[in-house]
């Protein structure tokens, strides 16, 4: 019950997840560029990947 919930709540929210995925992954490039520090950035960037993985394997998994 509680995995099928939160199954659905991942599957909803991917597309967001992909938005921040995007973001953070540009603003990583930019910094790099610019040769500025960027911990936060990876933070999010890492957090929004394994996320999005997690999920996706999730609903292949249940197929």
């Amino acid at each position: 019950m509680i995995m099928t919930f939160i199954l659905y709540i991942g599957a909803l929210t991917i597309p967001i997840w992909g938005i921040v995925f995007c973001l953070t992954l540009i603003r990583i490039i930019e910094k790099i560029h610019l040769e500025e520090d960027h911990p936060l950035e990876t933070f999010w960037f890492t957090v929004s990947f394994v996320v999005m993985i997690t999920v996706i394997t999730y609903i292949l998994g249940s197929l």
